[in-house]
C-alpha cells in the first residue's frame, strides 16, 4: 500500500511504500533535459571520464540525474535531467566551467559545430512501463 509521507521527504509527486521504495505517480511534473554530443580525442577517454566523475551533479540545485553515454568509438552523449527549465538555465555557468576542463580533450565535430553539439528543452512526453512496486524489489 502506498502512502504520502507526512514528514519532510521526497517531493509531493513521489510516494513511498511501506518497504521504503520511492515511486513516481501520475502527478510527476514535467522536467527539462540537456543533451550534449562530444567526440573525445584518441587516447583521452580516461581523462574525459575522470573530469565527469569529479563534476558533482548532485550538488547543483535542480539536478535530478546525470548520464554519460558512449554512443560510438570515441563519441559520447552527456544527458542531464532537471526539475525544470529554470534549474537548467541557472546551472549553465557550472556546466560551462566543467566544459572548459573538457575542451582540451575534445575533437572538433566539424561543420562549424565546435567541440560540442548541445540541445536542451522541456520534456513534453515521458513514458515508462507500469510496474508493481512489490515485484520491483
Amino acid at each position: 500500500m502506498l502512502a504520502k509521507e507526512s514528514r519532510p521527504g521526497p517531493p509531493a509527486h513521489l510516494l513511498r511504500c511501506s518497504c521504503g521504495v520511492i515511486v513516481e505517480t501520475e502527478e510527476d511534473p514535467m522536467t527539462a533535459m540537456n543533451v550534449v554530443h562530444m567526440r573525445v580525442k584518441a587516447g583521452r577517454e580516461d581523462e574525459f571520464l575522470a573530469v565527469h566523475r569529479t563534476f558533482q551533479a548532485s550538488a547543483v540545485p535542480g539536478s535530478r540525474n546525470f548520464w554519460v553515454v558512449k554512443s560510438g568509438e570515441r563519441d559520447y552523449i552527456v544527458v542531464g535531467e532537471w526539475g525544470e527549465m529554470a534549474d537548467l538555465v541557472q546551472a549553465r555557468p557550472q556546466m560551462i566551467a566543467n566544459l572548459d576542463k573538457l575542451r582540451p580533450l575534445l575533437e572538433d565535430l566539424g561543420g562549424g559545430r565546435g567541440v560540442t553539439e548541445p540541445w536542451s528543452g522541456e520534456v513534453v512526453l515521458h513514458q515508462r512501463p507500469e510496474m508493481n512496486v512489490e515485484s520491483a524489489l
